[in-house]
């Protein structure tokens, strides 16, 4: 997975987005202008720490793993379910 096709494929309303590379998990941000930046390499216990933190301030985090919101509204959290329906 690389930065290129994590953004492409993110969802409009996405404030981060997380994807694994081979040293564990890398966190992006989409800044206030729409472009992105990396905000952290981490190993998984670390991902753990930075999703709560995410989470923590109302912001959603989308992974490119899953392809679903991990934190973020109900209705981004719910719109994985609708799609797998």
């Amino acid at each position: 997975m690389t930065f290129q096709s994590a953004t492409k494929a993110a969802p409009a309303d996405a404030d981060f987005v997380s994807y694994k590379n081979m040293g564990g998990w890398v966190i992006i941000q989409r800044r206030s202008d729409g472009a992105w930046d990396t905000v952290a390499n981490l190993s998984t216990v670390g991902y753990g720490l930075m999703v709560s933190g995410i989470s923590a301030q109302d912001k959603a985090l989308w992974s490119y793993v899953s392809h679903q919101f991990i934190t973020g509204t109900i209705e981004q959290l719910a719109r994985h379910m609708e799609t797998e329906a």
